[in-house]
């Protein structure tokens, strides 16, 4: 009784709210929509002949039509399981809140296959988006929760408020044997939902204001069995069915009082699962319901994809650059694919070829038909999701990753904690070298400035009339080199080089996931414990070869010719060796991260360094990733990627494609994202693809 009633306390906060509330106008948009008009135009686009459907507005049939000719009915026991899986949910939880059973119980504990301690048997009710178990015993859940139910149901009284809303769940079950007795009884659940969970009730079509719409979806990949799409500050749930060659595809737009329910014949129809995904947006059934239900009247177009591409491109570049476009984007891959199954393939290839155009990506089209090895979906805000996936051949994959980037200034305070390498130079002192004078130089990761330190006396600053020269470069997507060359009037105030020696040690400074946070060091020279600031601990950077020391030794070598300070490794560098930097010293020390080295040569003017870094998450200075998308290792939760810190011309989107190495093993692609530029909603240009969250893929030659 509890939860009745607080959902009779949310219906009074409404009627408050409606007095309160003046000057509100009621949205009607939903009401003119035609939704029969719309699925006979679909019916005749994509040549369905036995199309049923039921659709209702504000809990009312509005449109129905079943076509019951032998052959095109779901099996009863195919209809039953479907009902089950919206059904048993809205059981369970009824139980739940009744105290039958005890929703904060340990999933494993009845279920012992799944070994996440963490899940209860409310997580079968609404899964968590950061737990990807229960997803992966999904159609084992549905008989699951009916043995657990059966066994429940004998514990409740009889004539309960319970039993009875269980017994109007169950009624007429075995009498599902056509088309309209199915889509009837998920209407049924459908409204059985709405009216007994006032807590999720639609408000935008009255003058109550939704204030936090969506909020009962946020961070979860399930909800009483449907799954999530949430677009433009709109839940849409949705789920499909498959019998023989029928397909059953539900969409209810619970922020719009919309349910629909359509059954047809699917040979040539691409559907939500096609091409081994869970994207609803790849049906272009849904795709005309979506428009017709969300887009504002200005950004509906009829588009005919049978014409030239230039009328197509037109039309949509009608759309502009706003969060409606990439909707279009999705409908014309909808067309190409159904053009491809056709044979019909001059429009198919037309449709592809503008695909790449219009998203302004010659590489995401070539695996737009391919199945994903793991992916996020479409990113909404406030969300913290896991995809688990194994790798069973070592090697290279294809990764698309984009989010959110934010450019900061804090970098100033403290230059070090970045990616970054730091130069520690002092004069070869034998008499007391712990006490001798250093200098520090900071070069962050592809940034324009270096941080100095021109003696152990004063703090860290941006050098200022520096004639430092330095370049990076980035041979591939985990390493980066910098060329570096120092004018020796910045060593030892003498314009010309003597052969004395210099103390030198080196950090290659590290951060990854939080991009303005140092997370490990790597030195050259300094042990583990000693202090970073004790010339005594450095190495020996020698110009003459002779020297002994007990610390690390460096031979650099003349050169006759200036070196072009151009970030590439010139054949002029083979004349030394590198050195390798791997004592770690500071915190979590990732293997991904322990290729670093150095050489270093010499002239008359300059001291050359060129550095090789490994780094498996590269972050410019300066850039902050609001959404984050990595790759863990499952056993360990190391970080293996991330998608690295940086800027394009769409500002705050970013995005990237690149490739990962992978060893076999089992990992997870994570993602977190923050609120207020997703899918969800844009606050600023939105990206003209929809490389936005992560996607991995075999490498396709």
């Amino acid at each position: 009784m509890k939860f009745r009633i607080q959902k009779i306390l949310l219906l009074l906060l409404a009627s408050l709210s409606i007095i309160w509330q003046t000057g509100c106008t009621s949205n009607t948009s939903v009401n003119q929509v035609d939704f029969k008009d719309i699925l006979e135009q679909i019916s005749q686009e994509f040549n369905i002949q036995d199309i049923s459907y039921l659709v209702s507005k504000n809990g009312e049939v509005s449109a129905s039509k079943y076509t019951n000719v032998t052959g095109v009915n779901f099996s009863l026991a195919k209809a039953i399981e479907i009902i089950k899986v919206f059904s048993n949910p809205i059981k369970l939880d009824l139980l739940i809140k009744d105290s039958m059973i005890p929703g904060d119980s340990s999933l494993s504990k009845y279920f012992p296959a799944i070994n996440n301690k963490g899940l209860n048997l409310k997580d079968l009710v609404i899964v968590p988006a950061d737990n990807w178990e229960p997803q992966r015993f999904c159609a084992d859940s549905v008989q699951f929760m009916t043995d657990i139910i059966a066994n429940s149901k004998a514990k409740t009284k009889k004539g309960s408020i319970t039993n009875e809303l269980i017994a109007a769940l169950e009624k007429s079950n075995d009498q599902l044997k056509d088309n309209k007795a199915l889509l009837e009884k998920l209407f049924f659940i459908s409204d059985f939902f709405d009216r007994n969970y006032m807590e999720y009730a639609s408000m935008q079509d009255s003058l109550v204001t939704n204030l936090f719409p969506t909020w009962y979806t946020e961070n979860k990949s399930f909800f009483y069995g449907w799954k999530i799409l949430r677009i433009q500050k709109n839940t849409i749930l949705w789920n499909c069915f498959f019998d023989g060659e029928r397909t059953l595809l539900l969409l209810k737009f619970m922020d719009k009082d919309v349910f629909t329910a359509i059954s047809y014949k699917s040979k040539n129809i691409p559907d939500p699962t096609s091409y081994n995904r869970d994207d609803l947006l790849q049906s272009p059934i849904a795709l005309a319901l979506i428009r017709s239900v969300l887009l504002p009247e200005g950004k509906q177009i009829n588009i005919d994809y049978r014409s030239q591409w230039n009328d197509i491109k037109d039309k949509i570049n009608l759309i502009g650059d706003n969060a409606y476009r990439f909707i279009y984007t999705k409908d014309l891959i909808a067309h190409a694919r159904y053009y491809e199954s056709l044979k019909d393939v001059k429009n198919a290839q037309k449709l592809y070829l503008g695909y790449a155009a219009l998203t302004q990506d010659s590489l995401l089209l070539k695996y737009v038909n391919e199945m994903p090895i793991a992916e996020t979906g479409y990113i909404s805000d406030n969300l913290n999701s896991t995809a688990a996936f194994s790798i069973e051949k070592e090697g290279y994959y294809q990764i698309f990753s984009g989010g959110q980037v934010l450019q900061v200034s804090d970098y100033n305070t403290a230059p070090y904690n970045s990616d970054n390498i730091q130069l520690f130079i002092s004069q070869y002192n034998n008499v007391n070298p712990s006490r001798a004078q250093f200098q520090v130089f900071h070069f962050n990761y592809r940034f324009n400035k270096i941080a100095g330190k021109q003696d152990d006396r004063h703090a860290d600053n941006w050098l200022k009339g520096s004639n430092i020269k330095f370049t990076y470069s980035d041979p591939d997507d985990t390493s980066y080199v910098l060329e570096v060359a120092i004018p020796w009037k910045e060593i030892h105030g003498k314009e010309k080089h003597n052969t004395h020696p210099l103390r030198l040690n080196i950090f290659i400074g590290d951060s990854d996931y939080e991009e303005n946070k140092r997370e490990s060091i790597y030195s050259w020279a300094t042990k583990p414990g000693e202090g970073w600031d004790d010339p005594s601990t450095y190495g020996v950077l020698s110009f003459t070869g002779e020297h002994r020391s007990l610390r690390k030794i460096y031979a650099s070598k003349p050169i006759a010719e200036k070196i072009i300070i151009d970030g590439q490794i010139d054949d002029i560098w083979n004349k030394v060796d590198y050195s390798m930097i791997e004592l770690p010293i500071y915190d979590k020390v990732s293997a991904y991260d322990n290729i670093s080295k150095f050489k270093s040569l010499y002239d008359n003017e300059y001291l050359y360094f060129l550095f090789y870094v490994g780094d498996n998450c590269k972050n410019k200075t300066g850039i902050i990733t609001k959404d984050k998308c990595w790759i863990e290792d499952a056993s360990t939760n190391q970080l293996i990627w991330k998608l690295p810190a940086d800027t394009t011309g769409y500002m705050p989107s970013y995005s990237i494609e690149t490739k990962v190495y992978l060893k076999a093993g089992k990992y997870k692609l994570r993602y977190y994202s923050d609120k207020g530029h997703s899918f969800e909603g844009w606050y600023g240009t939105p990206p003209y693809h929809d490389i936005y969250g992560g996607t991995i893929y075999a490498i396709k030659n």
